[in-house]
């Protein structure tokens, strides 16, 4: 037998429209090894095509599961209950039978792309040199954010599934964060990133703990021309 492992990817609708004791052994007996099972995820818009085809969405942040407090620390940002599954039939029906049939579970989490907690928590978002928030970004150097981010993987591991599959757990550029995310203005991948450079208070406090006097990066970033042209007044000044 192979040891290549091959697994799917796969929401939890999955097993909202058919039990696990259903899906699990047609998935084995198509050669897959186990599935990575979306356990928390961003929002999208799906189209199923083994059990459809059918349209179908995922909330924004939500996970799906009833979470475990007690992995939090109490300074950390938790999940909040409109943000979770009132029970956890779906993860320990899938584990129960993904053990009687060999088959692995591995959780696949979603970390910082989160704008349930961000919108809720508005500190929690990566804040660009202008103020702007990005409201689908969690900045990993915040405290409560990575509070999160413990939490989050010490309940997944919690459950019984064999590893995580780790998807966003790191810093965002500027697009691909939100539906229909627009940019009238032309930027370059270098402006791209400077306008996405995270210059919340945690960020600063964490640039200047370095010894770096951050004063001089601020000015530089502000007296780029693409700048000028976003902020009404500094061409003058």
């Amino acid at each position: 037998m192979s040891s290549i492992k091959s697994n799917a990817f796969t929401f939890p609708y999955t097993f909202f429209r058919e039990p696990a004791k259903k899906v699990i052994p047609e998935l084995k007996s198509y050669g897959l090894s186990g599935i990575n099972l979306a356990l928390n995820y961003h929002g999208s818009r799906d189209l199923l095509l083994r059990q459809g085809p059918q349209l179908e969405y995922l909330s924004d942040g939500f996970h799906y599961y009833k979470s475990d407090y007690g992995k939090y620390e109490d300074y950390a940002f938790k999940p909040a209950l409109v943000d979770q599954l009132p029970n956890n039939e779906l993860i320990d029906s899938v584990i129960k039978v993904a053990g009687e049939n060999n088959f692995e579970v591995n959780a696949w989490a979603v970390y910082m792309h989160n704008s349930a907690i961000a919108i809720a928590n508005p500190d929690a978002a990566v804040t660009n040199v202008l103020g702007n928030k990005f409201l689908s970004e969690l900045c990993p150097i915040n405290p409560a954010v990575a509070g999160y981010a413990i939490g989050l993987t010490k309940d997944l591991v919690s459950r019984g599934v064999s590893g995580i599959t780790a998807e966003s757990l790191h810093f965002h550029g500027a697009r691909h964060g939100e539906h229909h995310e627009r940019f009238f203005i032309e930027l370059s991948p270098a402006s791209e990133f400077l306008f996405s450079l995270c210059f919340c208070s945690y960020c600063v406090k964490s640039f200047q703990e370095s010894g770096a006097d951050i004063q001089p990066l601020l000015l530089e970033i502000l007296s780029l021309k693409y700048l000028k042209k976003l902020i009404p007044g500094l061409e003058r000044s």
